[in-house]
């Protein structure tokens, strides 16, 4: 059962987390931004750790956000 999808657009920080968890099928790591993946209803929550400082578009950000929950 999937129970966590980390979303990443560092490129050179997707291999060291799929390192991280690889073995723990619970745990997802998808390269990219939110809005790749932000597919309605597919998200129970979301968590964005210093993300909003970094991002161009903070409004859109919190719109795929909306969109992924």
């Amino acid at each position: 059962v999937e129970a966590l999808r980390l979303v990443e657009p560092a490129a050179n920080n997707v291999a060291p987390l799929r390192a991280r968890f690889a073995g723990d099928p619970a745990v997802t790591v998808l390269p990219g931004y939110l809005a790749e993946h932000a597919e309605p209803g597919w998200a129970d929550a979301v968590v964005a750790v210093n993300v909003l400082e970094h991002v161009a578009d903070d409004a859109a950000f919190v719109r795929d956000a909306h969109t992924a929950l």
